[in-house]
């Protein structure tokens, strides 16, 4: 668990290479950063603007400093999301970031090995990939099934194509945390 200055000050890294990013501008994270942050781990970075979502990106490598990967993917999610244009200047007076920074994946072999709000959730076939946050699935409630075909179709496949069988799938813990401003 981060402490709470540690987390303070990976939102605030977060949101300057978000908006840094929208600008154009390079970032550079801020000198003197809390030594817990330097620790390698993996991350999402999710973005909000008025309770919207406006950019999610992550990643599993957990090579780097978490605060060079916090900034890395609060830059990607302003600006190199799919889903969204990128991010403009004149959104930042309603943008609410998010922060999930990832344990290690863990193999599993059926349905029943996922817990729904615990568990984060990363499935492939066929080189096609999809993951998603613990969080999304205790949004929506979901059952642990119901977890699998989101996952599933993120990732561009339809579990019942699958014919009965299952994709490869890890799961994954994710500490969370996000600023006042953030409603997801």
């Amino acid at each position: 668990m981060l402490s709470d200055s540690s987390r303070q000050f990976l939102l605030e890294t977060a949101r300057q290479a978000a908006c840094a990013a929208a600008r154009g501008e390079r970032f550079s994270p801020p000198d003197h950063p809390p030594p817990e942050t330097l620790a390698p781990h993996g991350a999402f970075v999710t973005l909000h603007v008025r309770g919207e979502l406006r950019g999610c990106i992550g990643t599993f490598d957990d090579s780097r400093p978490l605060l060079e990967t916090v900034a890395d993917m609060a830059r990607s999610a302003a600006t190199r999301d799919p889903r969204f244009d990128p991010l403009s200047p004149d959104e930042f007076g309603g943008l609410g970031v998010e922060i999930s920074v990832l344990s290690p994946r863990q193999a599993i072999h059926s349905i029943g090995e996922i817990t729904v709000g615990r568990d984060g959730l990363m499935v492939e076939w066929m080189g096609w990939r999809g993951v998603l946050l613990p969080q999304v699935a205790a949004e929506y409630n979901w059952t642990p099934h119901e977890f699998l075909e989101a996952t599933c179709r993120k990732a561009g496949f339809r579990l019942e194509d699958l014919r009965g069988r299952l994709p490869h799938m890890e799961i994954f813990q994710a500490e969370i945390f996000h600023d006042a401003a953030f409603t997801g």
